[in-house]
């Protein structure tokens, strides 16, 4: 298992991932890319993509249809990308108001939040 998680960017895939998991031939499985975009992908040299609406903002719309709209549209630029998992979106309820990364999330309200995902 050590040769497995690489922690960090593996430059030999292209686009470059955000965190990979190496090839192991002896169990034939082929790595993942991982890549982290909360409003679209992010690190990558994609063409054409999209910067979606954040998170938050767009959960305050409370419009499961769109919000489904936005993961479909995210899902596909990623796999095109060759992106196997991507980070996001954050379902975390928002404790303070002081976190730097809230508006990766649905917001603070539990109920909201489940809708969402």
């Amino acid at each position: 298992m050590t040769n497995l998680i690489t922690g960090n960017r593996n430059s030999t895939r292209q686009p470059p991932c955000n965190g990979a998991t190496y090839p192991i031939p002896r169990l034939n499985f082929p790595g993942l890319c991982l890549c982290d975009g909360p409003a679209g992908l992010r690190n990558t040299y994609a063409v054409n993509s999209s910067c979606f609406v954040s998170g938050i903002n767009a959960a305050q719309t409370w419009d499961r249809d769109l919000m489904y709209a936005q993961g479909a549209a995210m899902g596909r630029e990623f796999r095109a990308s060759g992106t196997n998992y991507a980070f996001t979106p954050n379902i975390n309820l928002v404790r303070s108001p002081l976190g730097g990364r809230n508006w990766e999330s649905f917001g603070a309200d539990p109920w909201l939040s489940g809708e969402m995902a």
